[in-house]
């Protein structure tokens, strides 16, 4: 028996909503839902992805941008919608790079430091010029601030670039056509979730909605597990700390 050949399943809003309010009993067979049942439960989908931002950082969120040293106008750059860099602001930036292109044949790469707020508050000098080495991201309410230390100095605003990784935001719901800016693995997840927020709404009985949200937290968690990267772990001790005076290797 052949098989269909495709893999490319996935389901729109207007399909997971609907599929959410049959779970809570409050479609029968056949019924369409109403267009206030499909605007509440797209706002009530919305918050949940929102919410989804503080699971950490799945693979398919991870993207790289690219920013000429010469735009760190005091070695600081904002990051957002109509802002020096006009992107989505990242959640959280991973990793960076300070890129030499001088040599497009074979540019070199010098890994960037990631500072917490309050290492970054820690380093001295913060006027001083040179070849950035460092970097701290500060994530603020629709944009965030990303510093290079040192300063960008003449050579590396003609020669250089800085290449961050970062977790993006997810992508709002859209319209009731549009499928969900999540893989198709996570449909499910997203359902059972929906399903059980909408619970107080539609009267569902409180021993109904402990068994709802077991499978949605089952889902859920089954759909994050993949969607992490593998790779090693290493732990060292922070050498840094002892040089500042800040404790005991």
């Amino acid at each position: 028996m052949a098989t269909s050949g495709t893999s490319v399943f996935d389901a729109t809003r207007d399909q997971i909503i609907t599929s959410a309010l049959r779970k809570v009993a409050a479609l029968s067979e056949g019924q369409a839902p109403s267009a206030y049942m499909l605007s509440n439960g797209a706002f009530v989908l919305d918050t949940i992805i929102k919410a989804a931002h503080a699971d950490g950082m799945p693979l398919w969120a991870i993207v790289e941008q690219t920013i000429p040293c010469s735009d760190f106008t005091n070695g600081k750059i904002v990051i957002g919608i109509g802002q020096d860099v006009n992107i989505p602001a990242p959640l959280k930036v991973l990793s960076g790079y300070n890129r030499d292109k001088s040599n497009t044949n074979n540019p070199i790469d010098i890994p960037l430091t990631r500072l917490t707020h309050y290492d970054y508050n820690w380093l001295s000098a913060k006027r001083s010029t040179g070849t950035p080495v460092q970097f701290f991201y500060e994530p603020m309410n629709q944009y965030g601030n990303l510093y290079l230390w040192p300063i960008p100095d003449t050579y590396s605003n003609q020669n250089r670039e800085i290449h961050i990784t970062y977790q993006r935001p997810f992508e709002d719901v859209g319209d009731g056509s549009a499928t969900m800016d999540f893989p198709p693995y996570w449909i499910d997840a997203l359902i059972y979730n929906l399903a059980w927020r909408l619970c107080p709404e539609y009267g569902v009985p409180p021993n109904d909605r402990t068994m709802l949200a077991k499978e949605a937290d089952l889902l859920w968690n089954k759909a994050l597990s993949f969607g992490t990267e593998e790779g090693s772990l290493f732990i060292e001790p922070d050498w840094s700390r002892m040089y500042l005076g800040q404790g005991n290797p």
